[in-house]
């Protein structure tokens, strides 16, 4: 990794403040929202002059959000930093898939405790045996 220079940590600063405001919408949707970089999407931020390089992986390889996700960061970053052109690279690892071990600590405690308090309530339903034929 090369070594930052002094003026590029402005431009990280809002970048990563960009980042820290997305949220991953499946996340929002299901009720505790976390943001690109809580989830650990974030894989590298580079800045050369007035160009900046962002790499995001997604959650999975058919995520139909990734559309949303490029849209929002894209027109966050142009009115945070005008005059730097974007590029977002979006990607699923099929070798290494992104999995909750992947959200930074204090998020996957965020979401196991919100986790546990909507699963509280819910009752109990058994299950039962089914036995299925091969002729039914």
């Amino acid at each position: 990794m090369r070594a930052r220079k002094e003026n590029e940590m402005p431009v990280l600063d809002s970048v990563n403040e960009v980042l820290d405001s997305v949220y991953d919408p499946c996340s929002a949707a299901f009720g505790c929202a976390l943001s690109l970089n809580e989830m650990g999407l974030v894989r590298s931020v580079e800045v050369d002059g007035s160009h900046v390089t962002l790499t995001l992986r997604l959650t999975e390889p058919n995520c139909m959000y990734s559309f949303r996700i490029e849209e929002e960061i894209r027109a966050r970053l142009e009115s945070s930093l005008p005059g730097y052109s974007i590029d977002i690279q979006l990607y699923a690892n099929f070798e290494n898939p992104w999995s909750e071990e992947d959200i930074h600590p204090e998020a996957r405690t965020r979401l196991q405790e919100w986790r546990r308090k909507r699963y509280a309530n819910l009752p109990i339903i058994p299950v039962h045996d089914v036995t299925v034929s091969k002729g039914a």
